[in-house]
């Protein structure tokens, strides 16, 4: 057996689809489809049931999945221990984070919670769903990502822990100057006026928030014309920069073109909106330097979100 074919049993398994699978998986459709004809002829035997939707094991394959769990585990770390021979992996922790998240709050976090000598922290950056995925699968101690205020945790609370950091708000701002009909917020409000927005896509996490933001605002005297998308926080603010159009940035990564005046905030005629930033980790044993990560981001690690 090798690590990819357990890996595409398992995402079958927790995705109940072939497609979906293959998503996840980073392979078409028919390419996953294909590979998964070529696992069950060279093992000579079905390993799912085909006639039922969502796509279920077969029995033999379901009696063994905690065995396939742990030995995709297994196999995970000792190709870490080929390929890096140099590295002791029990004294470096794996943080995957939400693409903004990376640049604005995980360098916080490693400067509040020192690793000490020895150690060290490789931070990955990926979509939220890849961020749960990498802790689910064990490819990361810890995901750093954004929740929505009020929701329940993706992840069951009962195999997850969580530590709720604190709050960032996504904010309205227009490069200063792009639109000085609107960005006075003393002036009297223009009537069926139109501005030019960057936007999020509506298929990731804050493309969703965004959406639902717009849908219910009170203020639609104002209307908003998508001439960009980009999932990149990062991106965006250049988008924003080059004076695109308006577009919702994290107050970390606006602050300095604000405090500059390069950017104008128009949330006087838009409404922003806050998310949780959140630590999150499976209830498992971790190594001990990764427990120790752990400790210190729940001592009040003092971070600025604004």
């Amino acid at each position: 057996m090798r690590l990819e074919w357990i890996e595409d049993i398992l995402a079958v398994s927790e995705m109940g689809s072939f497609n979906t699978a293959a998503e996840a998986r980073f392979l078409t459709p028919s390419a996953f489809t294909r590979r998964i004809r070529m696992i069950e002829e060279t093992l000579g035997c079905e390993l799912f049931d085909r006639t039922k939707k969502p796509i279920v094991l077969k029995r033999h394959v379901r009696d063994i999945l905690p065995t396939l769990r742990a030995a995709a585990a297994d196999l995970r770390r000792v190709r870490q221990l080929l390929a890096e021979p140099e590295v002791d992996l029990n004294q470096r922790i794996t943080l995957i984070c939400q693409h903004a998240l990376t640049a604005s709050v995980a360098p916080q976090l490693l400067m509040h919670s020192t690793l000490g000598q020895n150690a060290s922290a490789r931070i990955k950056s990926g979509r939220r769903s890849e961020c749960l995925l990498a802790i689910l699968k064990q490819k990361a101690e810890f995901a750093l990502i954004y929740e929505i205020v009020g929701e329940d945790p993706e992840i069951d609370t009962e195999y997850s822990e969580r530590l709720v950091l604190g709050r960032e708000k996504f904010m309205p701002v227009i490069k200063t100057g792009l639109a000085p009909e609107f960005e006075d917020a003393a002036a009297p409000e223009p009537a069926n006026g139109s501005l030019p927005m960057v936007a999020y896509p509506s298929s990731i996490f804050l493309g969703e928030v965004l959406q639902r933001l717009l849908a219910n605002r009170s203020n639609q005297s104002v209307q908003l014309i998508r001439v960009a998308e980009t999932g990149l926080s990062l991106a965006l603010i250049e988008f924003v920069r080059q004076g695109l159009g308006v577009g919702w940035l994290p107050n970390l990564i606006a602050k300095s073109d604000l405090t500059s005046g390069a950017f104008t905030p128009m949330d006087h005629l838009l409404p922003g909106f806050e998310l949780n930033v959140v630590v999150a980790r499976m209830k498992r044993d971790l190594p001990p330097k990764a427990e120790e990560f752990w400790e210190a981001m729940k001592n009040d690690p003092e971070l600025e979100l604004g």
